[in-house]
């Protein structure tokens, strides 16, 4: 991840819970304008929120299933 994305992402959302989630809203609101260029690069915000959305999927699951051991 480009350096001014993670600086940027941590003080757009502060401490506390960093979930996949948390970044793709960041990239589609605040960091928006970088992919609006050209096609290829909007195709792979795409492909990078397709990844975060399962990657968001598999973090819910597991913390539920730790739950359910508390």
């Amino acid at each position: 991840m480009h350096e001014d994305l993670h600086k940027g992402f941590h003080s757009w959302h502060g401490g506390g819970s960093c979930e996949p989630k948390h970044f793709v809203e960041y990239l589609t609101t605040i960091e928006a304008w970088r992919f609006e260029k050209s096609k290829k690069v909007s195709s792979h915000l795409h492909q990078l929120i397709n990844r975060l959305d399962k990657l968001q999927t598999t973090f819910e699951s597991r913390y539920e299933l730790c739950q359910q051991f508390k």
